[in-house]
């Protein structure tokens, strides 16, 4: 699965002051249905006085490990019928 980011750094007063930040995420599917409307973010970020760069970053991530993260399976807990 790959994750598009839109990443901005924002105008530091001195070095250091402000690390990159993650500003929108999209999966790819979201992407390949609508993927003007992340340009469209970069855009209204870039228009901002508050960022000196903004890009979009592709991060490829395992989609199975967050499908399983998402939807954990159900526990199995082991019984047994004392009374009927």
């Amino acid at each position: 699965m790959i994750l598009h980011v839109l990443m901005g750094q924002r105008k530091c007063n001195y070095p250091g002051e402000y690390g990159p930040e993650a500003l929108e995420v999209m999966g790819e599917y979201e992407f390949s249905d609508n993927p003007d409307w992340l340009e469209e973010k970069k855009v209204k970020y870039q228009g901002t006085d508050e960022f000196v760069s903004v890009v979009i970053v592709d991060v490829r991530v395992d989609g199975n490990q967050i499908a399983r993260m998402l939807c954990p399976p159900n526990p199995q807990i082991r019984g047994e019928i004392v009374a009927s």
